[in-house]
């Protein structure tokens, strides 16, 4: 008795010395809880730098909790909630990659195998992989930002972006959405079914997602207007033609939590081990490393950035101990937004 009593007190002794942290989250059931004082700090600062947006973070429970800022004059068309639904723009590569991890994992496709198994009329295909592919050092660059007009059907748009691509020669790392238009076809060849059918019979429907649609199953007054625009119909025309191009690589809206929700699940290991992954990236390198549609950094995280004009976002995820951050924003250009996402996420990862 006097043994059980003694390991009592030292366990006292031991959570009451180290009260006097501030701490950004309180893990319960092994799923970190943002505390208030991290809350707040986040809402300031937005508040500070004038951001229209709205963040999510973990909440209890394993839930998303949303922390907004309005600024002056918006109007409801211009205000960010988190069950608004937003443009994610390049997140979407992050879709993509998961599903074509899941085929990796599957042992139904290869990193090895070469593009010209499934597109072999594309320039250099018999030299580009799949790897290649996910790591954007294929050499296929964009040279079409948008379409004239909406595009709906999977076929058309495959073809739009087998018509603008230029192939340099280089197989040097470079950032192109025709990589991922490319997997979101080879995913289609793989598996029989459209890009948007696979991911609403793996991704959406499980997880139950209700504030997610595809490019072309939206209504004007259900997304954000940037900023300073005023016309929602020529506004979402607009984006459409943007997102036409984009198969696999930005054609999705997601509601902030929606999403937060989506990543979330990614970082419990629901859709494929993020072991798998971590077997294909360099950390040793102390710089980023891309692979599957994110930048995967040291200390199991990883982190990616969008935006079509001014509404940007960034996702912030921690696999290790299961801290999630999405931010949103309608106000303010991609550099701007992404600066502000890392300040948020020192905050909200408590890292120096």
């Amino acid at each position: 008795m006097k043994k059980i009593i003694q390991v009592l007190i030292c366990g006292l002794i031991i959570i009451f010395s180290s009260g006097g942290a501030v701490t950004a989250h309180a893990v319960t059931n092994k799923n970190p809880v943002t505390s208030q004082d991290t809350r707040t700090a986040i809402k300031q600062i937005l508040a500070n730098h004038q951001v229209n947006g709205v963040v999510v973070v973990n909440g209890k429970d394993n839930q998303p909790l949303v922390i907004t800022n309005q600024i002056t004059g918006v109007d409801q068309a211009h205000t960010m909630t988190g069950e608004r639904l937003f443009p994610i723009a390049s997140l979407n590569k992050l879709i993509t990659g998961i599903a074509i991890q899941q085929q990796l994992n599957r042992g139904k496709l290869s990193l090895n195998d070469k593009l010209s198994q499934y597109y072999p009329k594309v320039t250099n295909s018999n030299q580009i992989t799949i790897r290649d592919l996910i790591t954007h050092t294929s050499d296929l660059q964009d040279t079409s930002q948008a379409s004239s007009q909406v595009m709906k059907k999977q076929s058309t748009r495959l073809n739009y972006t087998l018509d603008h691509y230029l192939a340099t020669g280089n197989f040097t790392w470079a950032y192109s959405n025709t990589d991922y238009v490319l997997l979101a076809g080879i995913l289609s060849k793989l598996t029989h079914q459209s890009y948007h059918q696979y991911v609403q019979r793996h991704f959406i429907k499980p997880l139950k997602l209700k504030q997610t649609k595809y490019f072309d199953q939206v209504k004007a007054n259900q997304v954000a207007l940037p900023v300073g625009e005023s016309n929602l119909q020529a506004n979402l025309i607009n984006l459409q033609k943007n997102m036409s191009v984009t198969l696999g690589a930005g054609d999705y809206f997601f509601s902030a939590k929606d999403y937060w929700r989506f990543v979330n699940a990614v970082g419990h290991n629901k859709f494929v081990k993020m072991s798998s992954i971590d077997q294909n990236v360099d950390f040793t390198t102390g710089t980023d490393h891309y692979f599957d549609g994110v930048y995967f950094r040291a200390g199991k995280l990883f982190v990616a950035n969008g935006c079509y004009g001014n509404l940007c976002s960034s996702v912030y995820c921690n696999y290790g101990n299961h801290q999630t951050m999405v931010v949103f924003a309608n106000n303010i250009p991609y550099n701007q937004e992404k600066l502000i996402a890392s300040q948020i996420s020192q905050v909200y990862f408590n890292q120096s």
